[in-house]
């Protein structure tokens, strides 16, 4: 059995494989990851790929149960060309993994086609992938939730409460007005970016993915695909390699 990892800022994703058949990504907490959890969890484990935004302690904690279990185990990070992709980075490492991850999946998955990326997280990051694999460059902006907390934390006198439902009309008190901004500067960046890509390009596919994917693509008018494997798609390119 094989397992791809995601390990996020507060939570990880993970997907085993059984026969060359990947199950559905499953979640956890980053508290909950104990020796005992893995023990209990991934016993028929055989080989682990690991993609890590920065949470080098829960990396550890898995290469010392990986060599106790003699399970083959490798880190994933972003480089400068694998699988077609061509990374635009001048440090390539710098790169955020999942960044790199989706453009993996983007080549593997819509190969051929000028791709724009967005993964609605903890930060909204916009990508945009060639038709020949260069990547281009992006944007980072602060996810609609820290967009949100970040307000409330960096001003005394805005009192406002976080509204579930995506909205961009014109707010009439202060939660209103602060939740919809939020979603309209996240809406305004990717409209921005794909204007600014069509003055020299086409774009024939926009992916979305990310805990807010549904949200943006029902705000956007454009056509989208909501693609949440997409990490996992570029994570699994490695065991093919293998």
């Amino acid at each position: 059995m094989k397992l791809m990892i995601d390990i996020g800022n507060s939570r990880t994703k993970f997907v085993l494989i059984q026969d060359d058949i990947a199950e559905q990504i499953q979640t956890i907490d980053n508290v909950k990851l104990t020796h005992a959890w893995f023990n209990e969890n991934w016993q028929n484990v055989t080989q682990i790929l690991i993609a890590n935004v920065n949470q080098p302690i829960i990396t550890h904690a898995l290469e010392l149960w990986a060599a106790e279990k003699t399970i083959r185990i490798n880190i994933i990070e972003s480089e400068s060309e694998r699988f077609g992709v061509t990374n635009c980075y001048g440090k390539p490492k710098t790169l955020g993994i999942d960044r790199w991850l989706t453009l993996i999946g983007v080549m593997s998955n819509y190969p051929n086609k000028n791709t724009l990326i967005i993964d609605s997280g903890t930060a909204t990051t916009i990508d945009f992938l060639t038709a020949d694999g260069k990547h281009q460059g992006g944007w980072i902006l602060p996810g609609i939730n820290t967009l949100f907390e970040s307000i409330l934390a960096k001003t005394s006198n805005v009192n406002a409460k976080y509204i579930s439902s995506a909205s961009l009309s014109i707010g009439k008190n202060t939660s209103e007005c602060v939740n919809s901004a939020c979603w309209a500067a996240t809406i305004g960046l990717i409209e921005l970016s794909i204007t600014q890509i069509k003055q020299s390009k086409t774009i024939d596919e926009i992916i979305i993915l990310g805990g807010n994917a549904e949200a943006l693509a029902d705000l956007l008018n454009e056509s989208v695909i909501i693609d949440q494997y997409l990490v996992f798609s570029g994570l699994q390119q490695y065991f093919v390699e293998d």
